[in-house]
C-alpha cells in the first residue's frame, strides 16, 4: 500500500513527465488513440460495416411479364398525350388538339448494388537481390434484396419522348405553329426537328 508522500511524490513525476513533452504530448495523446482503436478491432472484430441505400426501395417480387410492361409504357404515354393536348389547346389561337408521342424505350430500373474492393500487395524477393512487388486488385458486386428477398431499387427511368407529332386546329398559322412547337419543347425538352405541328380538319 502506497502512503501519501509517494502519492504525491507520482504525481509531481507525471507533471515533470508531462511538462518536458511540451508540444509532443498531443501527438502521444493521438498515439495511444490510435494504438486503442487497434487494439480494440482486433480484440473484437465486427462485421463490415454496411451502409443503408437511402431511397431504395424494393421491386416487386415477381418479373413484370412482357404484356404488363407495355401496358405500363402505354398508360403512361397516353397519360403524357392527354395532359399535353389540354395543355396545349388552351394556347391562344388553338383549337381542339391531339397529341402522339414516340418513346424511345421501356422503363429502366437502376439496382442497389453492394460492392465490395480488396487489394492485395505482395513482395517477392528473388536469389539475385531483386524485388518484385505484385499487386492485387478485386470487386465483387452484388444486388441488394429486402427481408422479403426482394430486389432494392435505387431509382426508376421513365422512358425519354423520342417525337413528338400535334394535330392542332388553327396550326395552319405559321406564328400558331411557332407557339406550339416552343411549348413542346420546353415541356418534353425534346429539339424542333423532333416536334411535328400539322393543321387538323
Amino acid at each position: 500500500m502506497l502512503n501519501n508522500s509517494q502519492r504525491v511524490l507520482d504525481g509531481q513525476s507525471m507533471t515533470t513527465i508531462w511538462g518536458r513533452l511540451g508540444n509532443n504530448r498531443f501527438l502521444l495523446v493521438g498515439l495511444i488513440g490510435v494504438v486503442a482503436l487497434l487494439a480494440i478491432q482486433l480484440l473484437w472484430p465486427g462485421q463490415p460495416a454496411t451502409m443503408p441505400i437511402p431511397n431504395a426501395t424494393p421491386v416487386g417480387g415477381q418479373v413484370q411479364s412482357g404484356d404488363a410492361i407495355l401496358e405500363q409504357i402505354t398508360a403512361y404515354r397516353q397519360s403524357l398525350e392527354e395532359q399535353l393536348a389540354e395543355l396545349l389547346s388552351g394556347i391562344q389561337g388553338v383549337g381542339e388538339v391531339r397529341v402522339m408521342l414516340s418513346l424511345a424505350s421501356g422503363p429502366e430500373i437502376v439496382p442497389a448494388m453492394s460492392v465490395q474492393t480488396s487489394q492485395r500487395t505482395t513482395e517477392e524477393k528473388d536469389s539475385n537481390g531483386g524485388t518484385r512487388v505484385i499487386q492485387e486488385d478485386s470487386k465483387s458486386s452484388n444486388l441488394l434484396t429486402n427481408s422479403s428477398n426482394q430486389m432494392m431499387r435505387i431509382q426508376e427511368k421513365l422512358p425519354p419522348i423520342n417525337g413528338v407529332v400535334i394535330v392542332a386546329q388553327g396550326a395552319d398559322r405559321a406564328d400558331v405553329r411557332l407557339e406550339l412547337t416552343r411549348a413542346v419543347q420546353t415541356i418534353c425538352n425534346v429539339p424542333a426537328h423532333l416536334v411535328q405541328v400539322l393543321p387538323g380538319k
